[in-house]
């Protein structure tokens, strides 16, 4: 294995990640400030059943909302290290998979994909 096919999809892989942890960390930060009812309220001693749904309902919801978004960005990244597409820019792949396949091209695992990164969500909010 060369370097070029070791960081094939890193370009993808870094957009679709940057993209994702933005959407997450919005939404994150604001459920979880609504939930609490402001900053005030976080400072209270709750419950660890209460601690346990401030995180972990944000996580969900977070992990759920930017998984969907970025479905077209991930599948491009998969198709890029898969080898099963050749890279020449991410809008010009999103087109070519839109012509081919139409919009469920964009959306190919978009469950397990889901189920991932809802569970990988809730996990580090929850354990962190």
């Amino acid at each position: 294995m060369n370097l070029q096919q070791f960081i094939s999809g890193l370009h993808a892989t870094l957009i679709r990640y940057i993209i994702f942890s933005g959407i997450y960390w919005t939404l994150v930060e604001l459920m979880r400030n609504k939930m609490a009812g402001g900053t005030e309220y976080r400072k209270i001693r709750k419950s660890n059943f209460d601690l346990l749904v401030d995180n972990a309902l944000p996580g969900l919801v977070g992990g759920v909302t930017s998984s969907l978004i970025t479905s077209p960005i991930d599948t491009v990244k998969t198709r890029i290290q898969t080898k099963s597409l050749v890279y020449t820019s991410m809008n010009a792949e999103l087109l070519k998979i839109y012509q081919k396949e139409g919009l469920t091209g964009w959306f190919l695992g978009w469950k397990l994909r889901i189920m991932k990164s809802a569970s990988h969500s809730v996990l580090y909010l929850v354990l962190f």
